[in-house]
């Protein structure tokens, strides 16, 4: 007979055994009733024997113990404590440990809160986001004590809150810059609101910026008179109104009348002006039809999937760049450039998939045969001539560098490189014919084409490519009007030097004077160094005893006095004799190291600079709008749209 070990085994009390399940009974027996319970319990099964001549190492199975065999159908049944007693809950090591939970500071709640109301804002999420049950899960698990806001709260109180913050803070920084340029343009959102979407640029310390004034939704017709005034309460708000010099719109005719309304300089946007000499292509017949056969069977790989996955095999078989086509539109900027080149790229793709027996559309069979090879002639020359104004675009859109310099010496490249030659095919010279012929057109007002050349000159980028001497002689006489204004006449000082004979120090009432007081602008501008100030000093001993035998006489020396038009060309000569700087380098960065040999110079050319060349600053809010007022947000209020765009493009 085996022996058994003894095992005694405890139970929880009644809540952790009532959530265990019902006990079930080894035995019929019942205990007679207790005056400890109330109710009967079951009889606990008998504890096996031991044996002492068993050794107390060998454990039993669970098959010859009921209770410790876990696949049992019958556990024991839990006991009942006896009523009255107190049962003391004993803590855990784990529990002990464990750091007592503190409610949240309200300095940690907003601090929280701020968090959750940038990560909707910056990453453009619907209101709704707050008061989905996945994320409101995810704040629960990272901090249980934090009770994250409503919708409500968040759309009405968090972020108005942190708007009117930033607004000031922008204001503030405004209110430190001399020179502001702005940008304006006008844009539809999906529910059909207009909006007049404003723009600033403006450089300080030596770097440009720019920040989004304000998407305002507008109700009335958008005369000139309308936008001016709309622009104009913008400006108020900021406090921007005086220091705005220049503005950077489309070639519409309002937009020329809200500037002249401002009194600032109208600068047309390069960009967009090429696109429209571009888009004067589609007018003419020749041109048309060719882009046509092109555009049928671009347009069919659109449409198409199974001729995109075709062509995809196709071009991988050729080992030719996996690109898709390009379909172009009109009202966007070098589509129609990007669709031909394309086209032009993976032609042998396109024409292996067209004949692939899995497409079994006859009719873009044909559409490809058509293609001739003088097509394929006309691409490559339509490539070879529009790469210029596409290159174009593209410099004069980035926001890194200013660009109103550039635009001179582009127009200019544009120029010659649409001059027609004798070689030139006769599609060739169509193109360039029809795409010149408006482009001559634009900067031709005197105000304009001045501001344009002096701000090439400024950009030491190109100022070697400029021709003549006018420009440079309107640069000195401006140079020469801010050093007037910005400077007072040299006081010179007569300054009587009283020795004393006995010691032979100088005895003045006033600090010895070797160089004439004067008042200095901020660009700290020196007008006379070399002017020396009149001494009458009092006479000596021996002076005084022989003052009868020699004739006084009194010494004078003053050098001319260097006029503001001296100073002017003194420091436009010196810039010019430097070198040019390389055209990927930051013309700010050149002037920022050569501040002291010619500020105002330099003060003139951030003048120039914060202007932009093209509207693009108001054209990528635009992209920003749309996914600000999308589908899923589509009613949301201009107001609050408005907030989102404006935290979203200039917030931290």
């Amino acid at each position: 007979m085996s022996n058994i070990i003894a095992f005694v085994v405890f139970f929880p009390d009644e809540a952790s055994g009532a959530a265990t399940g019902k006990s079930m009974h080894h035995s019929k027996q019942q205990t007679p009733a207790s005056t400890s319970t109330s109710v009967n319990q079951p009889e606990e099964p008998p504890l096996p024997q031991l044996d002492t001549e068993t050794s107390t190492h060998e454990l039993p199975s669970e098959s010859s113990v009921p209770y410790l065999n876990r696949k049992s159908e019958s556990p024991l049944p839990t006991p009942n404590p006896e009523k009255g007693k107190k049962r003391i809950a004993q803590a855990t090591l784990l529990e002990m440990n464990k750091p007592k939970k503190q409610k949240l500071s309200e300095n940690e709640k907003t601090a929280i809160g701020r968090a959750i109301t940038r990560y909707i804002v910056k990453d453009m999420l619907p209101f709704s986001t707050i008061a989905s049950e996945p994320f409101r899960q995810l704040l629960a698990s990272l901090n249980p004590q934090f009770i994250p806001p409503n919708k409500e709260t968040l759309s009405s109180i968090y972020i108005p809150a942190w708007y009117d913050v930033e607004v000031q803070k922008l204001t503030q920084e405004l209110s430190g810059v001399s020179y502001i340029g702005i940008t304006a343009d006008h844009w539809t959102s999906l529910n059909g609101d207009h909006y007049l979407t404003v723009t600033a640029q403006f450089v300080k310390n030596w770097s440009l910026y720019s920040k989004v004034l304000q998407t305002k939704a507008v109700y009335e017709s958008q005369t000139g008179e309308a936008i001016e005034s709309e622009i104009k309460d913008i400006l108020i708000k900021f406090g921007i109104a005086d220091k705005v010099v220049g503005i950077t719109v489309d070639n519409a005719a309002n937009m020329a009348v809200c500037a002249r309304k401002l009194n600032i300089i109208h600068l047309p946007c390069f960009a967009h002006s090429m696109n429209i000499s571009a888009s004067k292509l589609y007018n003419e017949t020749t041109f048309t039809r060719w882009l046509a056969r092109i555009r049928s069977i671009v347009l069919w790989f659109k449409r198409v999937h199974l001729a995109g996955v075709v062509l995809k095999e196709k071009l991988q078989n050729l080992e030719l760049p996996n690109h898709n086509v390009v379909l172009d539109v009109k009202t966007r900027w070098n589509s129609m450039y990007l669709m031909v080149e394309r086209f032009a790229e993976i032609y042998p793709g396109l024409s292996s998939a067209c004949r692939d027996p899995r497409l079994k559309t006859r009719a873009e069979k044909e559409k490809v045969e058509k293609i001739t090879d003088a097509d394929l002639q006309k691409g490559e020359e339509f490539i070879q001539t529009m790469k210029i104004l596409y290159t174009s675009t593209k410099a004069i859109s980035t926001d890194k560098l200013p660009t109103v310099g550039q635009v001179f010496p582009t127009w200019n490249k544009l120029k010659e490189g649409f001059n027609i030659q004798e070689s030139d095919s006769e599609f060739k010279q169509l193109i360039k014919r029809t795409v010149w012929r408006d482009m001559q057109k634009r900067y031709q007002e005197p105000t304009v084409a001045d501001f344009l050349e002096e701000a090439a000159a400024l950009d030491p980028r190109f100022k070697s490519k400029l021709q003549g001497n006018e420009v440079w002689a309107r640069l000195e006489l401006k140079v020469a009007d801010m050093i007037q204004t910005a400077t007072k006449p040299t006081v010179t000082i007569k300054q009587e030097c009283d020795l004393d004979s006995a010691s032979g120090t100088s005895v003045t009432s006033e600090s010895p004077c070797d160089k004439p007081v004067q008042s200095q602008s901020e660009s700290q501008v020196e007008l006379c160094q070399d002017v020396k100030p009149v001494l009458k000093c009092k006479k000596t001993a021996i002076e005084e005893l022989f003052t009868d035998d020699e004739d006084d006489v009194t010494v004078t020396r003053v050098d001319d006095i260097p006029t503001p038009q001296m100073l002017a060309h003194s420091q436009i000569q010196q810039y010019r004799s430097m070198p040019k700087i390389k055209v990927n380098e930051n013309p700010l960065d050149f002037y920022k190291a050569h501040l002291d040999k010619f500020p105002i110079i330099a003060d003139l050319a951030c003048r120039y600079f914060c202007i932009s060349g093209s509207s693009v600053p108001s054209e990528r809010v635009f992209s920003l709008a749309g996914n600000t007022i999308s589908q899923e947000r589509v009613r949301i209020d201009p107001d609050k749209a408005d907030m989102l765009i404006f935290l979203h493009k200039n917030a931290d």
